[in-house]
């Protein structure tokens, strides 16, 4: 009998009029069932044309507050006073009922930055510009999303409880700035936060800085830095370490193995030396004798610059120096 019963409100409630929707959706407030008494509300709130809205907004914003839906609750509050203006009663109703909702659940953050240009986020809310004030935050964990122009900076937990306004201040960020000339990114833990030249707010903590320019190396530095210090990095000079020497090849080697032509050169010319020399032929003698030695001298020298050249160590490359340099802290 009772599934019948219930079946029947599911499947016929729909095509009831909107008074007897209405009324149907007050016996289930007394009975203190608000997860079907706010169904019903929030059909016939959709019914523009309705006469009775009003009291559908005071009573799905009673069902909300009675339901625990308190940011339901009170957004619908704040619309019936704006939008149903012709019953008094109800108004200061409404107005009490929305005074102890905020008094016994919800309450309002006022933050204050040392830095300017930071904004603010609460939760999932849009950011607005540091200073402000959020109005009627509701109780409980929250995150305060402190951001510069896209970037975000930190985000803080807040503890929201009810009573009186919470004062919170943003204290002073650290901030880089990079000393050099041309354009280039810097970027702090792998992400960019800024140009050279120009400062850029940073967390305090241990980070790796990398400055990256067309055409150049990367230039790296690890600085620590403390809430509200000003860190000073200088850029070196955009240039590449000196290209490795392309070695010396087989050229060595190839001079000493010449010396065998001058050396056996010098065997054929003595053996001519001898043989003019036996014929009693002067001029020949002293010619080929001549020819003998410039020869041997020849084969000799290209056999121990041959060598010399092919075992002496090489000189080690020098490479130019660049990179991030420490200019203090301000």
């Amino acid at each position: 009998m009772y599934i019948f019963l219930a079946l029947s409100l599911l499947f016929y409630a729909p095509s009831l009029d909107p008074e007897a929707q209405l009324r149907q959706s007050i016996e289930f407030y007394k009975e203190g069932n608000f997860a079907r008494a706010i169904p019903i509300l929030e059909q016939l709130e959709a019914l523009k044309d309705f006469h009775l809205h009003c009291s559908v907004k005071y009573n799905l914003a009673r069902a909300y507050d009675k339901d625990n839906r308190f940011v339901s609750a009170k957004n619908k509050y704040h619309d019936y006073l704006q939008s149903c203006l012709e019953s008094q009663s109800d108004q200061q109703a409404a107005r009490e009922h929305l005074e102890r909702l905020l008094k016994a659940h919800f309450s309002s953050i006022n933050v204050t930055c040392v830095d300017q240009g930071l904004s603010l986020a609460l939760d999932d809310l849009p950011p607005v510009a540091c200073p402000t004030r959020f109005e009627d935050v509701l109780e409980g964990r929250h995150a305060l999303k402190i951001k510069v122009g896209a970037r975000s900076l930190l985000t803080r937990e807040l503890e929201v409880k009810p009573g009186p306004t919470i004062d919170v201040q943003v204290p002073a960020f650290p901030q880089l700035f990079i000393k050099g000339s041309g354009a280039g990114e810097v970027l702090v833990g792998g992400l960019p936060v800024g140009r050279i030249g120009a400062p850029a707010l940073i967390v305090a903590g241990e980070h790796a800085v990398v400055v990256r320019r067309p055409r150049c190396p990367d230039q790296a530095q690890s600085v620590t830095a403390r809430p509200g210090e000003r860190v000073y990095l200088t850029l070196g000079p955009c240039s590449t370490p000196s290209a490795a020497s392309p070695g010396r090849g087989p050229w060595p080697w190839v001079l000493a193995g010449s010396s065998a032509l001058f050396l056996g050169g010098g065997l054929l010319l003595y053996a001519k030396n001898q043989d003019a020399a036996k014929a009693g032929d002067q001029a020949q003698t002293e010619l080929y004798y001549g020819l003998t030695l410039a020869s041997y001298g020849l084969g000799g020298a290209a056999l121990v610059g041959g060598l010399a050249w092919g075992l002496w160590p090489a000189s080690p490359q020098s490479e130019a120096a660049y990179g991030l340099s420490w200019s203090g802290v301000w």
